[in-house]
């Protein structure tokens, strides 16, 4: 009898500890899919500002501002 109920106490165990591991990987793979369009929205807004700044004055193009942010979008990819 002790060793049923030993045994129905893991199984218990081992079924709590699948559903938290179920729902560990349903956040994992919400957040990587997070990450995932973060990235889409960083890479598609370093493309609008290379297309800007291929359209402005050489001056402008070289102004601090300008480069600094191009920097840290870069960084970001």
């Amino acid at each position: 009898m002790r060793l049923q109920n030993q045994v129905k106490s893991l199984k218990q165990k081992c079924d709590t500890q699948e559903v938290e591991l179920q729902k560990s990987q349903i956040r994992a793979e919400e957040e990587s899919s997070k990450c995932i369009q973060a990235m889409e929205v960083t890479k598609a807004t370093a493309a609008q500002l290379k297309a800007m700044t291929e359209t402005l004055p050489a001056d402008v193009y070289d102004s601090e501002t300008l480069r600094a942010m191009h920097s840290q979008v870069e960084a970001l990819l």
